[in-house]
């Protein structure tokens, strides 16, 4: 089975990609078709997860099939065992009783012979003192060979049926030998198989817990999404109204070439980072996992020992708590239709509706969060993510990594890269 750090791993870069491909989307109908063609590549994931899925589950019957043929092969050749093993039981048995008899006959016979010999030959001494006629005499001599000769022939028949006995004996053995080899054979296939099985079983067991990674990742990144585009929506309505006012009265009150920038508008380069420390992830295109291309749609910062996460402009702040995929946020809408967003914050210290200054403390860094490592920052405008780099304060365009010029200090001009920018 998968470890669970690799299949968290799996989660989180495929709901990662889905999430950044989504929030770089410049209109509403742009946005959904990015998020379309994310879902989709996700679930053509879900689709090969699902064939190779089932063409694990096909080997694994054909498995079991052979498996099934095995058991009754060795079956079969294990009843055939048996029947040797009865049969070698009845031919030691029927060798014991043939050697038994020929003992019994071996001893007949040689009490046959010592009453032959102390008989004694048909002598003159024996014919004129013997109770019966010479005659008589010879007879029972000749009585007496006859009977010899024939229990000579029977002991050599027991002999000859002994040694036919041993030799099947032999041959009982040497098949049964040959039939415990080929049991061993079945066996160590029938492992092999089993082994098989269980590689196949495992492979199967992890395709389908990647399937249900990927489905998780398809419904987290939605309700994510969902979620984060339904409060910047809601939060829009009534500062739409406000700026089609404000250009209405702009309008009527000086010519139109005089518009001055000014708000947030005008911070660009002039905004000092949310915390203190390190840039480890850049805004834009990046390669994740799976081969599949994202858009990274803010900055990852890595904390330097003030934990402490500041406001970038004065503003207010429209959410402050848990949002699905990003973890402890906070989202300021500092007007003009900007916000930012901040999160992966171990604590947040103001509530939605709070209005907060340039530099005042909102939270702690150190939470976690599926879509950034440290402290996540991006900004918007609308909906849509622009890149913060150019915003910041000082030389920001060192290589990932690099000191974030705490307190507004640039970065050395040794390390400055070009980077490529999405400026609003």
């Amino acid at each position: 089975m998968i470890r669970p750090v690799a299949l968290t791993i799996i989660f989180l870069f495929g709901l990662q990609a889905l999430t950044a491909a989504a929030g770089e989307n410049a209109t509403p109908t742009a946005k959904l078709n990015r998020i379309r063609a994310a879902m989709a590549n996700q679930q053509q994931k879900v689709k090969e997860s699902g064939i190779q899925s089932f063409n694990l589950e096909q080997e694994l019957k054909k498995i079991d099939l052979r498996l099934r043929l095995e058991g009754r092969k060795l079956r079969n050749i294990q009843q055939k065992l048996n029947r040797q093993e009865n049969y070698l039981q009845a031919k030691e048995q029927e060798t014991k009783l043939i050697v038994k008899q020929k003992e019994a006959i071996k001893e007949h016979v040689k009490r046959r012979l010592t009453a032959f010999f102390k008989m004694g030959g048909v002598t003159l001494v024996n014919a004129v003192f013997a109770a019966h006629s010479l005659s008589e005499a010879i007879n029972t001599r000749e009585e007496f060979r006859f009977m010899l000769r024939h229990d000579r022939k029977i002991i050599g028949r027991y002999r000859t049926r002994i040694s036919l006995l041993r030799e099947a004996l032999n041959n009982i053995t040497a098949s049964k030998n040959k039939i415990l080899e080929t049991i061993n054979e079945e066996k160590a296939q029938e492992q092999k198989l089993i082994d098989s099985r269980m590689k196949r079983q495992k492979l199967l067991n992890r395709v389908r817990l990647q399937k249900d990674l990927y489905e998780q990742a398809l419904q987290e990144m939605a309700a994510g999404a969902a979620s984060l585009e339904a409060k910047i929506n809601k939060s829009r309505v009534p500062m739409i109204r406000a700026r089609r006012r404000k250009i209405t009265r702009a309008r009527h009150s000086r010519p139109r070439h005089t518009i001055l920038v000014s708000g947030f508008a005008a911070m660009k380069g002039r905004l000092a980072p949310p915390v203190i420390g390190k840039i480890n992830r850049f805004f834009g295109s990046q390669n994740g996992k799976f081969g599949l291309k994202i858009n990274f749609p803010g900055l990852d910062f890595t904390p330097a020992g003030d934990l402490k996460v500041r406001a970038v402009f004065t503003g207010k702040i429209i959410f402050a708590g848990y949002l699905a995929a990003y973890g402890n946020t906070v989202i300021i809408d500092h007007g003009q239709q900007y916000y930012t967003l901040l999160s992966g914050l171990a604590s947040i210290y103001k509530k939605a509706g709070a209005i907060v200054k340039e530099g005042e403390v909102i939270g702690l860094a150190g939470g976690d969060g599926l879509l950034h490592k440290g402290l996540h920052f991006e900004l918007r405008y609308g909906s849509t993510p622009i890149d913060p780099l150019p915003w910041l304060t000082g030389s920001w365009k060192a290589t990932p990594g690099k000191d974030s010029g705490a307190a507004g200090k640039p970065a050395t001009t040794k390390t400055l890269t070009k980077i490529k920018r999405h400026d609003h």
